[in-house]
């Protein structure tokens, strides 16, 4: 057990830097910040319940120098359509009581190329994403 508070502190402590490196970044740069940013989860299979679900309380943070994203993604804040399905998914398959979040870094691809209007675009974002400490 105290291994599994051990790696529950450190990923605290993870989390915490990681929040004041993008607040630090966004006051001192041309940066866009949300805490409501939206990751869906789609697990269906064809003839099975559908496996859906939506996590409106993702943070993420978008650097407009040069087209870098990161997120983290609260494991714990997505809803699904059944009860049993979002305590399956807390519980047995991400244990978000060990793993509380997921970070996601990458970039825009040809981001210089993209022209930044107010109208919707669709971009390609390579990067790499953490889930239970695994790439």
């Amino acid at each position: 057990m105290l291994l599994n508070e051990n790696y529950i502190n450190k990923m605290k402590k993870k989390t915490l830097i990681f929040i004041l490196t993008m607040f630090t970044a966004v006051c001192f740069s041309q940066k866009y910040y949300t805490e409501y940013g939206i990751t869906e989860f789609d697990g269906s299979r064809a003839a099975f319940e559908p496996i859906k679900a939506k996590n409106e309380a993702s943070v993420s943070i978008l650097d407009l120098s040069d087209g870098k994203i990161a997120a983290l993604i609260k494991i714990s804040e997505f809803d699904f359509r059944l009860g049993l399905m979002q305590e399956h998914f807390n519980e047995n398959y991400l244990e978000s009581n060990i793993y509380p979040t997921s970070t996601f870094e990458g970039s825009i691809e040809n981001f210089d190329e993209i022209n930044l209007d107010n109208s919707f675009q669709e971009v390609l974002i390579k990067g790499e994403l953490k889930i239970k400490g695994e790439s």
